[in-house]
């Protein structure tokens, strides 16, 4: 591979007055810079790993310790009964959310791991940096579509929850958002925010 770089990028005529010496100077240092963003890109693409990772192991456990600690506050102000009616519907929608988000972090991690293997067998500057602005849009993508699928679960939760019957207004469902699954208003990761343990107003209006 070192020697078909050399060829592809070796100019087909010399300009005139360039030595021998200079034409492989440049030609090494060309290979440097190829080399120094070959190293960035593959650091980059190892942050983006960790951070997908954490950022899903993260959000795991804080939902789980967010359920447990509403479920309580369910079953003390509504009694049992009625506490495990709402819990049944969250709990449902938890599960799907954890499925959904499972699998775009399982996509992430593939698709990472196949720029990497591209960005090694690069031969261009511009090759690595067109890769990771394909791998920027496509991780667009799957954010947009894994935030569009977590919307729906949650709204279909919210009208379970207003079936039994129990007011669920904006500002209950972005706390339940936060509390219990650990997302921002728009269905994103958020695992910067504190578990939310103490009960809306809406709950005991």
């Amino acid at each position: 591979r070192f020697y078909r770089i050399i060829s592809n990028d070796r100019p087909q005529e010399q300009p005139a007055g360039v030595s021998a010496a200079e034409s492989a100077a440049a030609l090494k240092q060309s290979q440097m810079l190829l080399e120094s963003t070959r190293q960035t890109a593959l650091y980059t693409l190892t942050l983006c790993r960790n951070v997908i990772a954490i950022l899903e192991l993260t959000r795991l456990r804080k939902s789980r310790v967010g359920l447990l600690y509403w479920i309580e506050f369910w079953d003390q102000y509504y009694g049992r009964r009625f506490g495990r009616a709402l819990a049944a519907q969250i709990t449902y929608a938890l599960g799907r959310v954890d499925g959904l988000f499972r699998a775009v972090a399982s996509e992430l991690h593939a698709l990472t791991q196949r720029v990497v293997d591209a960005v090694t067998e690069a031969t261009t500057e511009t090759e690595i940096l067109q890769l990771l602005e394909r791998m920027e849009d496509e991780v667009g993508v799957r954010r947009r579509r894994r935030r569009k699928k977590a919307q729906s679960i949650l709204n279909k939760m919210r009208a379970s929850l207003e079936a039994i019957p129990v007011r669920v207004n904006d500002e209950l469902l972005d706390d339940l958002k936060r509390g219990v699954f650990a997302l921002d208003i728009y269905c994103d990761y958020y695992p910067g925010d504190p578990i939310n343990q103490d009960p809306p107003p809406d709950w005991t209006d």
